[in-house]
């Protein structure tokens, strides 16, 4: 029994003691590093899923990094709900803490760009699903065609030029696909675009009216002319949805490169924080 209290009481002094406080300042300290670092790793995997067009993604990259920067302020300036002191005023810290501060800055403004092209990113993503979608259409549709002209004895040329209109349409909704995505091949896509959009409407309008300029003789079948303004019409829908597209392509692909600088920065900024969680545990 006496034993006992004797234990009790020297954990009592303990726990009360200076060095109990500091053991307990330190704790919380290293707690806050560790959570800044798993928000880190978040965040750069967060902002490639919101340079995606994932909105929930955008959502959950500007908590993340509202996170992360409360819990540095706590951590250079103090909590006072635990009784946690700062350490930017302490000496041995401010160079580890200056260090930590740099890579944030950095990492921070890089986040609030991705952010800022979010209405770009998230309309382009949802343009582009639209475009694809009715592009499908486009293509069933001239695929009757097609098997009408095969079918009806139709010429060569305008089987094949019919044809390759469905294989236009599935080039552009590649090439829409990159540029949604903002990668390295999204400006080679969008001029890409650019040309089988026009393309696509010159070489359907030559196959109900006939062009000259491109040798397509109009179709003269009356199913198959049907189908075609049809087409027509659905192609005037289309057609302004690639030039939405192409108008957005530059924001999307800038979103993109930053997106990429996020996780390059955040991987200084974990560099940091680990050498300023060694330096508490000295």
């Amino acid at each position: 029994m006496r034993m006992t209290s004797f234990l009790a009481a020297i954990l009592l002094i303990l726990f009360s003691s200076p060095l109990a406080a500091k053991w307990d300042q330190e704790t919380r300290a290293s707690d806050l590093l560790s959570r800044i670092q798993v928000r880190v790793v978040q965040l750069a995997l967060l902002a490639n899923e919101a340079a995606d067009g994932n909105l929930d993604a955008f959502n959950s990259l500007k908590l993340s990094r509202d996170d992360i920067d409360g819990m540095l302020h706590r951590l250079e300036h103090g909590d006072p709900r635990y009784g946690m002191s700062g350490y930017a005023e302490q000496d041995s810290f401010k160079k580890d803490l200056a260090a930590v501060d740099v890579a944030w800055v950095k990492l921070n403004a890089a986040v609030a760009t991705v952010l800022e092209a979010k209405p770009q990113v998230v309309g382009t993503k949802e343009t582009a699903d639209e475009f694809v979608a009715m592009l499908a259409v486009l293509n069933s549709r001239m695929d009757e065609v097609v098997k009408i002209l095969v079918e009806k004895d139709g010429s060569k040329g305008q089987v094949m030029i019919a044809a390759r209109q469905i294989l236009y349409a599935d080039r552009m909704a590649r090439r829409v696909q990159s540029i949604a995505h903002g990668g390295d091949e999204a400006e080679a896509a969008a001029n890409g675009l650019q040309r089988d959009a026009q393309l696509y409407g010159v070489v359907l309008a030559g196959l109900i009216q006939g062009s000259t300029d491109l040798n397509i003789k109009p179709i003269a079948n009356a199913n198959a002319r049907e189908i075609l303004g049809d087409l027509n019409k659905r192609w005037a829908t289309v057609a302004p949805l690639a030039s939405k597209l192409l108008d957005a392509g530059p924001a999307v692909q800038a979103a993109r490169h930053t997106a990429d600088d996020i996780g390059i920065d955040s991987q200084t900024l974990l560099l940091k924080a680990e050498l300023l969680s060694r330096h508490l545990h000295d």
